[in-house]
């Protein structure tokens, strides 16, 4: 829903649709930023990002600035085109600790357990290399 006022938005002010959302991004300079609430009772801060960066990098790696003429080619040709923005953070390392557990079973198979929730960002294949340094500092 913000992402489709976001867009009602520019298209009233008759602006780029990425302009309204850097325009409110959190600056770098301004990290760390605190929001003001709590999740697992501890204050909730950003401690780092460069969000207008990143806006950049993408409309630069999309051809953002050439999508319009694009898209009306297409229609042109009976083809439809379409392109959105979607910016979120996810939370994460809340609460004050976390805990796992490695082992290597009689066949040389390592396993690990773990309570952190896969949402996204790459937990399995981080999990997974350190197992496997892990592995790889063992067997020297």
């Amino acid at each position: 829903m913000r992402e489709r006022l976001i867009e009602s938005i520019a298209h009233a002010l008759h602006l780029d649709t990425t302009v309204i959302r850097e325009r409110n991004f959190i600056a770098a300079s301004q990290m760390p930023y605190t929001t003001g609430t709590e999740g697992l009772g501890e204050e909730v801060v950003y401690d780092s990002g460069d969000y207008s960066r990143l806006l950049a990098i993408a409309r630069q790696r999309m051809g953002w600035d050439t999508f319009q003429k694009r898209k009306e080619e297409a229609h042109k040709q009976g083809r439809r085109r379409g392109l959105g923005w979607s910016f979120f953070i996810e939370k994460s390392g809340l609460g004050p600790w976390e805990d796992a557990r490695a082992r290597l079973d009689a066949a040389g198979q390592f396993y690990c357990y773990s309570g952190l929730a896969a949402l996204g960002q790459g937990t399995e294949t981080i999990l997974a290399q350190l197992v496997w340094v892990s592995g790889l500092s063992r067997s020297r």
